[in-house]
């Protein structure tokens, strides 16, 4: 059972790191940025309320989470630059399973490493690696 949950949550990671990479990439016509938002909002976080941090600033460290709207649209912003994310995938870990109070779900935490390259919207350079914890949701079937 633990192998299947694995392997639902690398490829679920593995999705989003396609579909942010695709909305990071200089080569994705501008014209589809808004639908891409939009689908990559519903197909991987529960809601546009669900707030992420915003790592495609210099000095993020001190930044408050932002928007997951507001995070992709950044990222469509500085793409004309190309952003692209790495996600460890092969060597996440993950930290701990609970159930919901219905049971319904099981929530399961996430850690992997992170790196993002590229440059911004006002040409700095952007470089880093870092641990990422993703909280993500699942139906018990």
């Amino acid at each position: 059972e633990k192998c299947a949950l694995l392997r639902e949550i690398k490829k679920f990671i593995g999705n989003y790191e396609q579909a942010i990479n695709r909305l990071g990439s200089s080569t994705t016509s501008f014209a589809v940025m808004p639908n891409l938002v939009d689908s990559i909002s519903s197909a991987f976080f529960v809601s546009p309320a669900t707030k992420v941090f915003n790592d495609l600033e210099t000095n993020a460290e001190g930044l408050l989470p932002v928007y997951i709207q507001d995070y992709l649209e950044n990222v469509a912003l500085n793409s004309r630059k190309s952003i692209v994310t790495s996600l460890d995938i092969c060597n996440l870990a993950i930290s701990q399973v609970k159930q919901s109070v219905n049971q319904n779900f099981n929530y399961v935490e996430v850690v992997l490493k992170k790196q993002v390259f590229g440059r911004n919207f006002q040409d700095e350079e952007i470089k880093f690696d870092k641990k990422m914890v993703f909280l993500l949701a699942l139906r018990v079937i």
